[in-house]
C-alpha cells in the first residue's frame, strides 16, 4: 500500500523523508503521527461532547466546550464570546 509520510521519520533503521511517498508492506509499523494510507479519506472529528466529558476536572468553557489548561486561560478565552 502507498503511504504518504508526514514528517521526516525512522521506521526500524530505514530513513523516510516527509512529503514523499512510499510502498510499505503490511508488516512494517506504521505511526498515525508519521504516516498517512494515500487515497484514504480524513476520519471525521470526535463530537464536542465527548471530548468535553473526557477532560473532566479541567476548566472548560460553558459556551462552546473549548478545555483550557487555567483558569486564567478559561478567562482569557471567556472574552471571544463577549459581545463588543
Amino acid at each position: 500500500m502507498q503511504y504518504l509520510c508526514l514528517r521526516d521519520c525512522y521506521t526500524g533503521d530505514r530513513f523516510y523523508y516527509g512529503g514523499e511517498t512510499y510502498e510499505l508492506s503490511d508488516d512494517i509499523v506504521k505511526s498515525e503521527k508519521n504516516f498517512k494510507l494515500v487515497g484514504q479519506p480524513e476520519p471525521p472529528p470526535e463530537p464536542l461532547e465527548t471530548i468535553t466529558e473526557a477532560i473532566e476536572g479541567e476548566f472548560v468553557c460553558p459556551d462552546c466546550g473549548r478545555p483550557c489548561s487555567s483558569a486564567f486561560g478559561l478567562r482569557s478565552h471567556r472574552r471571544v464570546h463577549k459581545k463588543k
